[in-house]
């Protein structure tokens, strides 16, 4: 039976092998080979026997897990087994770690007091800033001098 036929890639109807065209869609068959299924059918054929492509991609990954959280916890352990190899560098990285995170901290203590928080004062969206003229030296907004006040 094989070399009987071929099989059109378009429309899957099978054709008399001295055929150049498809019967039904004339569609050309130069390049199937004779008794094969042409890719387009195979995929076809596929989709019908295992049904839709997203059911499919869906108890795949039901069956496999969450592959994101057992990719973590591979990575996590083989980070522990590697520490405990060589303990010097271990100690070198908690401490550079530690220190890193102490001074990020800190920083961020600064800048939330001085810069996200609003000033200890009541009614802080009404402070002003004094500012003097020097009409000589040409400029118009000089901090004035403490001896002033």
């Amino acid at each position: 039976m094989k070399g009987d036929f071929r099989v059109c890639p378009a429309c899957g109807t099978r054709n008399k092998p001295k055929w150049d065209f498809c019967a039904r869609c004339g569609e050309s068959l130069q390049g199937v080979p004779l008794g094969e299924v042409a890719p387009a059918e195979a995929a076809r054929r596929a989709r019908q026997e295992f049904g839709a492509i997203c059911l499919v991609k869906e108890e795949c990954r039901e069956v496999k897990g969450i592959p994101m959280f057992d990719e973590f916890v591979r990575n996590v352990s083989f980070a522990f087994r590697q520490l405990r190899r060589s303990p010097g560098f271990g100690a070198t990285v908690v401490v550079t770690l530690g220190l890193c995170i102490g001074a990020n901290t800190a920083v961020f203590s600064v800048v939330d007091a001085l810069v996200l928080r609003p000033l200890p004062y009541r009614d802080s969206g009404r402070l002003v800033m004094v500012w003097d003229q020097l009409i000589k030296l040409n400029l118009d907004q000089f901090p004035p001098p403490f001896a002033n006040y």
